[in-house]
């Protein structure tokens, strides 16, 4: 199957390429960093044409960080996954959208909301086969932080870790954290490629942990010369943990009986990675 990747050079995007490859699909980029961009009607209409299917991963990540740049978050992640929606809608193609849990009121909730009940509206009129893959708080080597990149609790821990200084902790630090391997949710996107009726995934473990209990293990890991920085929260961050901040396992019995599992070994090898 020919597989377009939006967002295909992302973090994400690079995870599920190869493994789209690894199941024998023919998989191609699409992404702002060779010049297309979702933003851009004709070009994402004459790159879907080409494929069988597409894996929506394209867009503005962030909380706080998109506070300063909605519109665009909004062109982006919104009227972007619409030209993708209705490409596919018009050339008969599958769709495979990552989307987020609703824990709390954020600008990147609110677009990804958007796109998806986008998504459903099309759906709902017959016009297009659907799948949605609802990421957890994905980690693993690679993972970008700094800079212009969002804030990612397992690479910006490592780094101060291996460096001895202290782990920011914004808040209490007993918000609950579902960390999923970047392979994992890969793995699931390209499985729910065989879905069409709106069904979605939960690329979770279900395993609960604390922002306060990851930052021990860090420090653990990284040889105990760090310590925790309480920090007051950011704009857009929740005072406590809700229902939707751990996978409850939606559409885990639709995938053969396999789902993401908390593997402590990965995540060591994730933090060293950052060594």
């Amino acid at each position: 199957m020919k597989v377009l990747v939006t967002g295909g050079s992302g973090w994400i995007g690079r995870a599920t390429i190869d493994r789209l490859r690894y199941e024998g699909h023919e998989a191609f980029t699409f992404d702002r960093t060779s010049g297309s961009d979702v933003t851009d009607t004709p070009l994402v209409y004459d790159a879907v044409g080409g494929v069988d299917h597409v894996i929506h991963l394209a867009g503005l990540l962030g909380t706080h960080e998109l506070l300063d740049q909605a519109e665009r978050a909004f062109q982006v992640n919104v009227l972007g996954s619409l030209h993708v929606t209705t490409a596919c809608v018009k050339h008969g193609v599958g769709l495979t959208q990552i989307t987020m849990p609703r824990v709390n009121p954020s600008l990147y909730a609110a677009t990804k909301a958007c796109a998806m009940d986008t998504s459903e509206a099309y759906r709902h009129s017959g016009d297009l086969h659907v799948s949605y893959v609802r990421a957890y708080n994905a980690y693993g080597p690679g993972q970008a932080w700094g800079g212009d990149d969002p804030q990612k609790i397992v690479p910006s821990f490592a780094t101060k870790g291996w460096l001895s200084e202290s782990l920011p902790v914004w808040g209490s630090g007993t918000l609950y954290v579902d960390l999923v391997h970047v392979d994992d949710v890969a793995r699931m996107l390209v499985a729910a490629m065989k879905f069409g009726d709106g069904q979605i995934f939960d690329a979770g473990t279900g395993y609960v942990q604390t922002v306060l209990e990851i930052a021990r293990d860090v420090i653990h890991i990284t040889g105990g010369r760090s310590d925790i920085q309480h920090l007051p929260r950011r704009k857009g961050e929740r005072l406590r943990s809700t229902g939707h901040d751990v996978a409850a396992g939606e559409g885990w019995d639709l995938l053969g009986g396999w789902h993401p599992v908390f593997d402590h070994d990965l995540f060591v090898a994730a933090v060293e990675s950052y060594r």
